[in-house]
């Protein structure tokens, strides 16, 4: 019975990626391609690349402080439109790297693939996926990274520390959140080499260094020009902006009303955990899901989304007490988070609680959620039936109706 029921939720399971998948075809041929996170801000760059022909300063525009990488692919498309199918390759990507690495650490593979799709049917992912912005192909490319050191770590070939170190490139010069990765490797090989400064160098030199020679260009330019290896549009008087409510204090960090309330596009305004957690589990920036005072499905998708967050807790537990943990995961997040929490004080805006700033977290979420269902395999074809469920749930929430943007 028991293979019998593993088959069945296999099975379910693969059902709900096809429909997923076919409701990330739709929403990467209907989104408006100026819609999204500063979406005109982005597009100006990739245009400034196909006419100028050379990267811009971050003092020429407003998205134009960003690193290159994905501007410059994104300018080899004919057409705005076409970029989507990166977008959508990106999304494949995201679901590859997540497969292989929960079929190494997770040896049932009912619930890897459960954890998968969860992984590739986060809100946080779902809206992301065809908004014009680098803030998923960043996210998908600092997961590759994580998870090409997390199965080659033990590896002391110069070819893996070669790979590690174009990739490490990579992902810097897609967003300057890599940087945390660049330190929770930094932490986990000095911790693994029992705090020896020397064993760290020895096994880190090369693929830092390769980082340092292909990605590093864009920072020592921003230290050379401005004095600021991070500088931002914001920190130029021409940039500079203010939105509600523009300060951070203690209820800030305290305030769980907002969950009581199901306040869902609000409460980013004045809660940190659950604006974040609104934007994680739901669309709370109106991303894709149009404007409108409250949503019932909204609602049920957020009531759903608990038992995931309790798994996910009870398998980041078993992993930080066990002793054969996987640090990186665990380092890795609390420090992306940390610096979320530090960014929210450089700008204390509506705009800067949200989930795409953390979104390369979703391969740890997704481990830490597998680990959680290790605990009770006996219930995979109730899991199977209720992500199913969460998976019609999330295209309810997500489908793009002809109506939504006019």
């Amino acid at each position: 019975m028991k293979k019998i029921a593993k088959k069945i939720s296999i099975v379910i399971t693969l059902t709900a990626f096809f429909i997923i998948a076919g409701l990330q075809i739709h929403n990467l041929l209907t989104f408006p391609i100026t819609r999204g996170f500063d979406a005109t801000g982005h597009i100006a760059y990739i245009n400034f690349l196909k006419i100028a022909k050379r990267v811009p300063l971050p003092n020429e525009g407003w998205e134009m402080w960003q690193p290159p990488l994905y501007y410059l692919l994104s300018s080899f498309f004919p057409t705005l439109q076409s970029i989507r199918f990166l977008h959508g390759f990106l999304w494949i990507i995201l679901f590859l790297t997540g497969f292989v690495f929960l079929d190494k650490f997770i040896k049932n593979k009912a619930v890897t693939l459960l954890a998968l799709l969860t992984i590739v049917t986060l809100p946080v992912v779902i809206y992301s996926t065809p908004a014009l912005s680098n803030e998923f192909f960043s996210g998908v490319m600092i997961s590759l990274t994580l998870v090409y050191y997390c199965l080659t770590k033990e590896s002391e070939t110069l070819k893996t520390k070669l790979i590690l170190g174009l990739l490490l490139s990579a992902s810097i010069l897609s967003k300057a959140t890599a940087w945390v990765l660049v330190a929770a490797i930094l932490i986990d090989v000095f911790i693994k080499s029992k705090k020896s400064v020397a064993q760290t160098v020895q096994k880190l030199a090369v693929p830092l260094l390769v980082m340092i020679v292909i990605g590093g260009w864009f920072y020592i330019r921003n230290i050379v020009l401005f004095g600021n290896p991070l500088i931002a549009s914001v920190d130029f008087p021409q940039y500079a902006f203010s939105q509600p409510p523009g300060y951070r204090d203690l209820k800030f960090f305290t305030d769980l009303s907002a969950f009581l309330k199901f306040d869902l596009f609000h409460a980013h305004f004045y809660s940190l955990w659950a604006g974040t957690y609104f934007s994680w589990f739901y669309d709370g920036h109106n991303v894709i899901i149009p404007v409108q005072p409250f949503s019932k499905a909204g609602v049920l998708l957020i009531i759903m989304s608990l038992p995931l967050t309790a798994l996910f807790l009870i398998g980041l537990i078993r992993e930080w007490r066990s002793p054969k943990k996987n640090l990186i995961l665990i380092v890795y997040p609390l420090l992306l988070f940390l610096s979320y929490v530090l960014y929210n004080f450089k700008l204390p805006f509506y705009s800067t609680v949200k989930a795409t700033f953390i979104i390369s977290a979703v391969i740890p979420f997704g481990y830490f959620l597998a680990r959680g269902m290790e605990l009770y395999r006996k219930y995979l074809l109730l899991f199977s039936l209720y992500m199913f469920l969460y998976c019609l749930l999330i295209v309810k929430n997500f489908w793009i109706l002809s109506w939504w943007y006019k």
